[in-house]
């Protein structure tokens, strides 16, 4: 079996589980991953675990690589996407009178989710 490490995907979803596929990667470092048939960027929030025996909770995908330079340009334009989701949602929302507060909006690193 592979190694295994906790990585965080967004603010308010859950950590979980990921293969680390042997890429070289340490505690706190940006992965891109794959998950849930799309690609992701997740930080590292443990060192890795060998031989994993789903003891743990299931593994949720694999670490594909690090982030690059390049991969930050991506991220950065993601978040303007979410903040401009945000501004239509909160307009909508004042439109039909609703009382409710849209307070977080995320993007996939592949922009498709």
């Amino acid at each position: 079996m592979g190694k295994h490490i906790q990585i965080r995907l967004g603010e308010y979803r859950p950590v979980g589980w990921f293969d680390l596929n042997e890429v070289i990667c340490q505690r706190g470092d940006s992965v891109i991953l794959e998950a849930d048939n799309t690609t992701e960027v997740g930080l590292i929030l443990s060192d890795p675990l060998q031989d994993y025996h789903g003891d743990i909770g299931p593994v949720q995908g694999k670490v594909i690589r690090t982030v690059t330079d390049g991969d930050w340009n991506q991220i950065h334009n993601n978040q303007s996407k979410a903040r401009e989701a945000i501004d239509i949602c909160e307009r909508k929302v004042s439109e039909r009178h609703m009382e409710m507060r849209i307070i977080q909006a995320e993007y996939t690193f592949d922009c498709s989710k």
